[in-house]
């Protein structure tokens, strides 16, 4: 976190360093919650399923896979969100941060799926593949920062520092499989699902933002709400009915 921080923040110019904290606040809000989880919760759990001889790889996609729904839910939101989340608690002079929000939530998305990864890993004994993933990070921001500020200036730096996860995220995958851990076919969907929810909470936005605007709410924070509000319920949806028809197929 502290390179990020040295590599990125060369790179913010001086009047968005304010927007940006705001923005990046928000955008980690997934990963903290579901990072404390996964390493409080899962890696004890998977530590002594690995020590009893379950078999690993499904007991591990069992397991993350509730932590999964939670922070591709948080994620989905923010995408959608940020710029209603941004006007509803900011005045004018944070405006900038809503997109930033919605860029880097997607990067946090790819961060919530990488940390369930190397979880795996972990609790196997093998914490060589968490720092070869945090390298990957490392190189990834090293070409895709300095390339997107080229091109796109401050916008391109920032799809640049959301895009480098990749690398990362790439490497928890080869780390996994290493361990006969196939994670790759339930991080698709639950991307998947990610998407089309973050989608339909975009399309939700953009239908209710000009109704409400048209009534002209006393104060004018309460139609930014109730926008939030239509947003945040077009999001759970998608997500309560996946884990309601998911919730029969796991054993009591």
């Amino acid at each position: 976190m502290q390179s990020d921080r040295l590599i990125f923040g060369k790179l913010i110019p001086i009047g968005l360093l304010g927007v940006y904290s705001i923005a990046l606040a928000w955008a980690t809000l997934p990963i903290s919650v579901v990072g404390g989880v996964l390493s409080a919760v899962l890696f004890p759990v998977l530590s002594r399923l690995h020590q009893s001889g379950t078999d690993f790889s499904q007991a591990y996609l069992k397991a993350r896979r509730p932590w999964a729904f939670l922070g591709g839910w948080l994620s989905a939101g923010l995408i959608a969100g940020g710029p209603t989340l941004i006007r509803l608690l900011y005045d004018s002079r944070a405006a900038s941060a809503g997109w930033v929000i919605q860029v880097l939530a997607a990067g946090t998305w790819l961060l919530v799926l990488e940390t369930s990864n190397g979880t795996a890993p972990l609790a196997l004994g093998q914490p060589k593949w968490v720092a070869a993933g945090n390298a990957a990070k490392l190189v990834g921001m090293l070409i895709l920062i300095p390339l997107g500020f080229s091109r796109y200036s401050f916008p391109g730096a920032v799809a640049g520092f959301a895009a480098s996860e990749l690398f990362r995220y790439a490497t928890s995958v080869v780390g996994s499989r290493r361990y006969k851990v196939a994670c790759l076919g339930q991080d698709l969907g639950l991307t998947l699902v990610t998407v089309s929810t973050s989608a339909v909470g975009l399309l939700t936005g953009r239908m209710v933002a000009p109704l409400l605007n048209s009534i002209q709410f006393r104060p004018a924070k309460l139609g930014v709400f109730l926008e939030g509000l239509c947003i945040a319920l077009a999001v759970s949806a998608g997500w309560a009915w996946l884990y309601l028809r998911d919730r029969p197929s796991r054993p009591a």
